[in-house]
């Protein structure tokens, strides 16, 4: 790989990762705004429980939920259902 090639390589990768640290930012965000870790101090919940409490639809919190457990945020507790 010449040098121009290591360079696209590595600004590449630099990009992937704000992207990554963005995509983490507005995530705790979200729940933070929501009250989620507030919801889940007396224990563990599923995604419908806390959209219920919160008024939010269950699979876009599904999916800022299951990034956050991805990114080492939540731990998850119960399989994730499929849909």
């Amino acid at each position: 790989m010449t040098d121009l090639g290591i360079a696209k390589a590595a600004s590449a990768a630099r990009l992937l990762e704000l992207i990554s640290i963005q995509r983490i930012s507005q995530s705790i965000y979200v729940t933070a705004t929501l009250g989620i870790a507030d919801l889940l101090a007396d224990g563990p919940k599923s995604a419908e429980q806390l959209a219920n409490a919160t008024g939010v639809q269950a699979a876009s919190l599904r999916r800022v939920m299951r990034a956050l457990v991805g990114f080492g945020v939540f731990v998850r507790t119960a399989p994730i259902a499929s849909r």
